[in-house]
């Protein structure tokens, strides 16, 4: 199972003392991305200037923006491991075009589809490495109640990618209302990776960090 620590800052220094702070306990953190046109939030926007390098995390970012083309760029600069492409707004075509962009530029670079059509999802089978759902509504802001019926998603998807590749099948990372209690449920529902904001959001020592970093892997 892993954990992962979430930042949405609005300025590049806040995005790096969060990271700064939370790469002491955390191997994998996934930096928010808005562009206050795919969703009405605006944060950090990542660029040729503000660069996140000299970190040895898996640095994932979840790109909620109109157009992620336009920031491959500046993500290439930085040391980022994952990239999340919501595809809500574009046809699989596009998606497809991205992943292979992405790819080609670096293969080691995960793409991860995130939609909220489980339809969508399945028909881009094999232009992603693995998938977000979201747990929330309303994305791009943190400290939202759980919606419920991500579960039933989950369960669709694992049996599917287990159908896909029953000894290794992709695995499903859920954002969003997620402290212990959900993280439970969406873990016995099949999904490994669980992506924590509001949690974390108002800590701000070491110690405090990793004893609830702690606590939450060990569900």
């Amino acid at each position: 199972m892993k954990i992962l620590p979430a930042i949405l800052e609005k300025d590049y220094e806040s995005v790096t003392k969060r990271l700064d702070l939370y790469s002491k306990v955390a191997t994998n953190i996934q930096v928010d991305v808005c562009d206050g046109v795919f969703v009405p939030s605006l944060t950090w926007l990542p660029s040729e200037y503000d660069k996140l390098n000299g970190y040895i995390i898996n640095i994932e970012m979840d790109m909620m923006v109109d157009d992620v083309e336009k920031y491959l760029d500046a993500l290439y600069l930085s040391d980022v491991k994952r990239i999340i492409i919501h595809s809500n707004k574009m046809d699989i075509a596009k998606f497809m075009m991205l992943y292979e962009m992405i790819k080609s530029h670096n293969s080691f670079i995960l793409v991860g589809i995130c939609d909220d059509d489980i339809v969508k999802i399945q028909n881009a089978y094999g232009y992603y490495d693995y998938v977000q759902l979201m747990g929330i509504k309303n994305i791009g802001e943190q400290g939202q109640i759980f919606d419920e019926s991500v579960l039933d998603k989950i369960k669709s998807l694992k049996s599917f990618l287990t159908e896909k590749n029953p000894q290794s099948p992709l695995f499903i990372q859920v954002d969003g209302g997620m402290k212990r209690d959900t993280i439970e449920l969406c873990q016995v529902a099949g999904a490994e990776s669980f992506v924590v904001g509001s949690v974390f959001k108002n800590i701000n020592s070491e110690e405090e960090l990793r004893n609830v970093y702690t606590e939450l892997k060990t569900i």
